[in-house]
């Protein structure tokens, strides 16, 4: 039986913290639940602020914040990289969901490692480095290829890279900045898959299906839903997500990024407090979209089934000139079961864009995506780098 304090009123409000994409159809499903939406997001021109009407500051103006939380029911966040300190201020005005202890956790990579070694899962072999000379030493360890990450996730102008030489990972010191970093081994991963799970104010769990994706260089490029791989290896990530929520106490969305290893072993690389890109694609995978679950989750509505009602395939972009993808983007949206999302190209945005197509396997639906990359692009002289890294990243198993 269900308490009414786990509630929020049909009619109620509800606190997005940080814009984008995620922001706007967080704010979109909000609505359609029958709430009522407000945003802190970091850039008018980011989507978010054409999906509510009381868009407020960016994600350090902490006034902002407060007055945008003030008469809010319930506060969750749409990206993982809210400063702290507006995060805990925010924490004392409204509930936040998922928890401050749990976001910040997230939020820091080596407190996550150690974390998840106490708590008895598995992390590829790693070591921290807070200085050059560090650096280098731990690439010399662990081995190549290494990635070389910043303890700080929420430092988004930061971005993972892969090194495989002493050099690159001294020029890798440079690219970060100075800042303290993570050093991960990479050498014995077969591939990449994520289990995402949704777990409401009760303690309720529903799990989706584990999707899989593929990077180019380091970016995540392409993604399938569900996850071609053995049912036991996928049925092993979703009780794992499914543990990893109630051990943290979770009330929200939680992905876990994870390697399969070439031994057979799974091992957890991220986790992930909001909606996460490879699930982008429920939007017409599943019966319930990451959006909608996420608001039923903190609001008390009943869960929603994360039944795979079609296959699904799709891109994230990370870069791509502003009027290059929004040409993509019109092609795309010519082929039938497609869909295009264009974001924000050209300000700056670090996630610019995401396309998926659906199909009745996830080789149609794979199929139908490339197909609208070629289409009307390759009449069009040099396709865009993020199709060309697409085509890579997909050829992998197609």
């Amino acid at each position: 039986m269900r308490s009414n304090d786990t509630h929020v009123p049909r009619g109620g409000t509800i606190g997005i913290l940080g814009g984008g994409f995620a922001g706007r159809m967080l704010a979109q499903a909000a609505t359609g639940l029958g709430f009522h939406a407000r945003i802190v997001y970091p850039d008018p021109m980011l989507v978010a602020g054409r999906a509510v009407s009381r868009p407020a500051g960016d994600r350090n103006d902490l006034l902002a914040a407060l007055a945008t939380a003030h008469g809010c029911d319930v506060l969750t966040i749409s990206s993982e990289d809210v400063p702290r300190h507006v995060l805990e201020s925010l924490s004392l005005r409204a509930p936040l969901l998922p928890s401050l202890e749990s976001i910040e956790l997230m939020q820091h990579r080596e407190r996550e490692r150690r974390w998840l070694e106490s708590a008895g899962f598995h992390v590829l072999p790693w070591r921290t480095a807070a200085s050059r000379e560090e650096l280098v030493a731990s690439f010399e360890t662990l081995g190549t290829p290494c990635v070389v990450k910043p303890q700080l996730r929420r430092r988004a102008d930061l971005r993972p890279l892969w090194v495989t030489s002493a050099a690159e990972a001294a020029s890798a010191w440079t690219a970060m900045r100075g800042m303290p970093t993570i050093v991960e081994s990479a050498a014995s991963i077969d591939m990449e898959l994520s289990a995402l799970v949704a777990r409401d104010r009760t303690g309720e769990v529903v799990s989706y299906p584990c999707a899989r994706s593929a990077r180019d260089h380091g970016e995540l490029a392409w993604t399938v839903l569900p996850a071609d791989i053995p049912a036991q290896i996928a049925a092993r990530a979703e009780r794992l997500a499914a543990f990893v929520a109630r051990r943290l106490d979770v009330h929200g969305l939680l992905a876990v990024e994870l390697f399969l290893l070439r031994d057979g072993r799974l091992v957890v690389n991220e986790l992930v407090p909001c909606p996460h890109p490879t699930y982008n694609a429920t939007e017409s995978a599943c019966a319930t979209d990451q959006f909608e679950q996420a608001i039923r989750c903190i609001t008390g509505l009943r869960l929603g089934s994360t039944e795979i009602v079609q296959p699904a395939a799709g891109l994230v972009i990370r870069d791509g000139d502003g009027r290059a993808l929004s040409s993509a983007a019109e092609a795309a949206r010519r082929e039938p079961f497609v869909r295009a999302h264009v974001y924000s190209p050209g300000a700056g945005a670090r996630f610019t864009g995401h396309f998926h197509a659906s199909g009745t396997t996830v080789g149609e639906a794979t199929s139908r995506m490339l197909r609208a990359l070629r289409g009307r692009l390759s009449s069009r002289g040099r396709p865009p780098a993020f199709v060309t890294r697409t085509r890579r990243a997909a050829q992998r198993w197609t």
